[in-house]
Formats: structure tokens, sequence, C-alpha cells
């Protein structure tokens, strides 16, 4: 099983307000280790996560810890995925930290969505 990333920029830690670029490795798509940014489009051939065909998708995603505070999130609490990584028709709209909204693990490593979480739109980025 593969992994893509997606290279966050810019993003907020919501404990401290740090700003840092963070490496977000998700499973989804196809997933040869391809380097992402938010804006691209994931492919479906190789190594296939998940189902293509989604409006809207969230997947977990597995980065560090924010470099000022270690956190935001307790580990115990979120579990491994520190990241919510949001696809719109293959499209990569948004990664956020992960705030236990979703039990991944439970609902089979993605959700399909109807629509964004009222929290989570496309430029809220942290």
């Amino acid at each position: 099983m593969g992994f893509s990333d997606v290279l966050t920029r810019d993003h907020e830690c919501p404990a401290c307000h740090h700003r840092d670029t963070y490496s977000v490795q998700f499973k989804f798509g196809d997933c040869r280790g391809e380097v992402f940014e938010i804006g691209d489009s994931i492919t479906w051939q190789g190594l296939r996560e998940g189902e293509p065909g989604h409006r809207l998708v969230v997947t977990g995603g597995i980065g560090s810890a924010c470099s000022a505070c270690n956190g935001p999130y307790d580990l115990e609490r979120v579990g491994n995925d520190w990241f919510e990584v949001y696809l719109e028709n293959d499209v990569i709209t948004l990664v956020t930290w992960d705030n236990g909204r979703f039990d991944l693990r439970r609902d089979g490593d993605f959700v399909v969505l109807d629509d964004y979480p009222p929290d989570r739109r496309p430029t809220d980025q942290g």
C-alpha cells in the first residue's frame, strides 16, 4: 500500500497559531508517492485506494506535529490521522488539522460528503 503527499504551505496550528509548511501523507487515488499541492488533481492508476467519481470526500492524512508547540492535539484522542484531506471532484481543495469529527477507521478510510462541514471551507486552511 502506497501513499501520496500533499504539501501545505503557511498552515496555521489551531493551538498556538504558529504558521509552517507541512507534508501530509494520505491514501486516496493513485498512491505512488506523488507530491501534490492544494488545487492539484489526483489520478486513478496503479495502486488505487478509495473510489473515483465522488463529488466530495474527506480522508485522513498523517503529518508531523506543530514544530512550535508539538500539538495541536493529543495523539491518543485523535488517533493517527492528524489531518483531514478534502477532495472535490478529485481535486485537493483543503487540508486541515483533524478534530476527531470523522471516524475514518470505522468508515473505511474516507467519507463521502454532501457538503463541507460548516467550519471547513476551502478558504479556511487551518
